[in-house]
């Protein structure tokens, strides 16, 4: 059944009516918008609050530590043991709080086995359990997921991981991308009607909306959208940072390490924030493949009798494809704009610290006054970045 044009919800009703609170499970797809909407809510708790929504499980922290050992529920490495325990209670005190409705959107729990959702579900056997996906056509996801593996420390080059996907040598992909599968195994568990598939638009905006609008939330009360936290790279900037990974120091293999020298410095301040050149894109030849994965996932979901909320078109949107190719020249450029972007950070840095040293001793020695604490005008990273990119573009001329 397709929601495209219902009211705003209060599915929270029949729970309520039988004394159960109603959770709502958002568990991804990953590369569907929701970083975008996890900022958004975390942004309006106040709001979401003053409507009766619990968001529990609101930090990177919260989403890690109760993610983790129940996707490994019935892999090939079990979680240690007391894991799952502890991530069960962690998920039960964030429900205790008091609200009609609780919203717990991570997009980790899409990748659970069936293993992981049975033990999910069992310790919510006492709520109204609402299942909340987000999906974007593959040739949307495809180039994006790469990119993702890639900024985790991934290192296989983009033809390789489109071989393994096209393939079918891509389980974890799947795990997190097969949408169809991930409902049949939730269906085991909660009921069709309770079973939300929402189809991102392809025009990229009004995704909020729909979400909204599922859960019972007014959208026009949440605070507006933040910068993204997740920018694409150009494919020789990506390309760039696989080659990084593959070089890497032992030191900074571990998830933390990597996540705050690499991700959160080297990718956030620097990459990100060089110019890029379009997106990247599904090859041509993979077009028709993809295709019918996508024509597949939507006659599969309309069988399926779930909640298929927006338009089913933007399931199934025209491919979008192009010649794909990376040149050494390309990843030499994006390397020479990384390095310029480098140093002028740490220069920033460094005059920050210089100024800051002065201030703290003119207040030491009382000579402050009257605009002794105005230093230079200070420049922002984008600004940097920015004229980077212009003399770079007139360098390589």
């Amino acid at each position: 059944m397709s929601s495209a044009d219902a009211a705003p919800r209060a599915a929270d009703q029949s729970g309520a009516a039988e004394g159960r609170a109603v959770v709502y499970l958002h568990i991804g797809a990953r590369k569907s918008g929701t970083t975008t909407l996890q900022s958004v809510l975390r942004a309006s708790r106040r709001e979401l609050r003053s409507q009766g929504v619990n968001l529990a499980l609101n930090t990177q922290d919260d989403h890690q530590s109760f993610a983790q050992p129940l996707k490994r529920l019935g892999g090939p490495q079990p979680p240690r043991p007391g894991a799952v325990e502890e991530s069960l209670r962690l998920l039960r005190e964030r429900l205790g709080r008091p609200a009609r409705r609780h919203l717990v959107t991570i997009e980790g729990i899409a990748e659970f086995r069936p293993e992981g959702i049975a033990a999910l579900a069992g310790a919510l056997a006492d709520h109204e359990v609402h299942v909340v996906l987000t999906v974007r056509p593959w040739d949307r996801v495809l180039p994006s997921e790469w990119q993702q593996v890639v900024k985790e420390h991934g290192t296989q080059s983009y033809p390789d991981f489109l071989a393994a996907v096209s393939g079918d040598h891509a389980p974890l992909f799947r795990r997190r991308h097969e949408t169809p599968q991930i409902v049949r195994d939730w269906m085991v568990h909660v009921p069709a009607e309770r079973i939300h598939v929402i189809a991102v638009p392809v025009s990229g905006e009004g995704l909020e909306e729909l979400f909204c609008r599922t859960v019972g939330v007014d959208p026009a009360s949440l605070q507006a959208a933040p910068a993204s936290l997740n920018q694409s790279l150009s494919y020789p900037q990506a390309e760039l940072l696989r080659r990084v990974n593959a070089a890497l120091p032992e030191e900074l293999h571990g998830r933390d390490e990597y996540r705050l020298a690499v991700r959160g410095w080297l990718v956030r301040r620097c990459l990100a924030l060089l110019p890029r050149a379009g997106a990247l894109r599904l090859p041509t030849e993979l077009a028709t493949w993809c295709e019918a994965q996508m024509k597949r996932h939507r006659a599969e979901l309309e069988e399926l009798g779930i909640d298929l909320v927006g338009d089913p078109d933007d399931l199934t949107p025209p491919v979008r494809s192009g010649e794909v190719s990376v040149s050494e020249a390309e990843v030499s450029a994006a390397a020479v704009a990384l390095v310029a972007s480098m140093t002028a950070l740490r220069w920033e840095e460094w005059q920050r610290s210089r100024h800051a040293l002065e201030e703290a001793t003119r207040a030491a020695s009382g000579a402050g006054g009257p605009g002794a604490s105005e230093g230079r005008r200070r420049r922002t990273p984008a600004t940097i970045a920015r004229g980077i990119g212009r003399r770079l573009r007139r360098v390589v001329r």
